[in-house]
C-alpha cells in the first residue's frame, strides 16, 4: 500500500498524478473524495459552471474596471472567480486518477465520507454560484495569496514527518470532522485491499491525512507499513 499526499488545487496536480500514477502502475487506486461529491459533480457540475459564468459576466458590467476581462470572455480566470470554479468542477485527484484507471482498466474507488460532503455540496448548488453571493466577491479584494504548491508541499513535508502539527489538531468540531472522515476512508480501503487478490494499491488525498498523530488515515492503516509519499515531490 502507498499513501500519497496531495495539495488540493495544485495548478500542475492534475499532470504530476498522472505522470505518477503511468510511472508506478498501480492495481486499485482509492480517492479522497465521496460518491456523493463525484455524482453531484458529473450531474450538476457543467450546469453550474455555465451558471457561473453567465452570472459572472453578467455582474461585472456593474464594474467599469473590468471591460478587458469581460471582452476577453475569460471571466472564469478572474482570481476571485477561480476558487468557485474550481469547486465545481472534479477535484484533479479524481480526474486524473479516473483516466488512468480506464486506460489501464484497473478499479478507482471514492473512500470519502458522502454525510460529511452534503452541507458544502448544498451551498454549492445554491448560494456559492448565486448573482448575490458573485456580487459580493467580484467587488472584494482577491483573496490573499496563500503561497505557491511548492510552499504547500515544504509544510506537507514537514507535517508528515512530525515537525509539525496540521491546523486541523487545533480546532476540537474540525478534529472531530477530520477523525470521522479517516475512520470511513480507513474502512473502505481496507474493504477495497480486501477485493485484490494482490498487487499495489495506491491511496490519493490531502496530505492533511497522512500527519502521524493519533487517528489519521496514516496511523489507522499503519499495519499495514505503507509508503507514504508526496505528490510534489515526484519526478
Amino acid at each position: 500500500m502507498e499513501l500519497w499526499g496531495t495539495v488540493h488545487g495544485d495548478p500542475e496536480g492534475h499532470d504530476r498524478l498522472t505522470k505518477a500514477l503511468w510511472a508506478r502502475r498501480p492495481d486499485a487506486v482509492t480517492v479522497e473524495i465521496s460518491p456523493m461529491s463525484v455524482l453531484f459533480r458529473v450531474r450538476q457540475g457543467p450546469r453550474l459552471l455555465d451558471r457561473l459564468r453567465k452570472n459572472a459576466q453578467a455582474l461585472l458590467r456593474e464594474f467599469p474596471d473590468e471591460k478587458k476581462l469581460i471582452e476577453s470572455g475569460d471571466v472564469l480566470e478572474d482570481p476571485r472567480l477561480e476558487s468557485i470554479a474550481r469547486k465545481c468542477s472534479m477535484p484533479y485527484e479524481f480526474d486524473a486518477a479516473s483516466q488512468y484507471g480506464r486506460q489501464a482498466r484497473i478499479p478507482v474507488t471514492p473512500v470519502d465520507l458522502s454525510e460529511e460532503a452534503f452541507e458544502h455540496l448544498v451551498l454549492l448548488a445554491g448560494d456559492l454560484v448565486s448573482e448575490d453571493n458573485l456580487r459580493m466577491v467580484l467587488a472584494g479584494e482577491p483573496e490573499p495569496d496563500r503561497g505557491s504548491a511548492a510552499r504547500h508541499y515544504a509544510i506537507a513535508r514537514e507535517i508528515v514527518e512530525g515537525r509539525r502539527a496540521p491546523d486541523w489538531t487545533v480546532d476540537p468540531k474540525q478534529r472531530d470532522a477530520m477523525l470521522r472522515r479517516d475512520r470511513h476512508m480507513a474502512r473502505e480501503i481496507r474493504r477495497v485491499l480486501e477485493e485484490m487478490e494482490n498487487g499495489v494499491l495506491v491511496h490519493v488525498g490531502g496530505y492533511e491525512h497522512l500527519a502521524p498523530v493519533p487517528g489519521s488515515l496514516r496511523t489507522l492503516l499503519a499495519a499495514f507499513d505503507p509508503d507514504v509519499m508526496l505528490l510534489g515531490e515526484t519526478a
